[in-house]
């Protein structure tokens, strides 16, 4: 019989996304609002799990863009 592998999930606060993303809170907070990145409510606070955070990253990768 195969053990079937406990899910492991990294659960992040506003300031860690922050922290992580180089941006400010009130920023991750805009994101929220907007809908661009997902959070869940765990006792009226906004955590948010690793995964969600890394493919909000994937799908707003800038490719041949100049800005300069």
């Amino acid at each position: 019989m195969v053990k079937e592998e406990a899910a492991v999930y990294r659960i992040m606060t506003v300031q860690e996304v922050a922290d992580f993303l180089r941006i400010s809170r009130y920023s991750v907070y805009n994101l929220v609002n907007k809908g661009e990145l997902p959070a869940i409510k765990v006792l009226n606070k906004l955590r948010f799990s690793q995964e969600d955070v890394e493919q909000f990253l994937s799908t707003h990768r800038v490719n041949n863009t100049r800005y300069f």
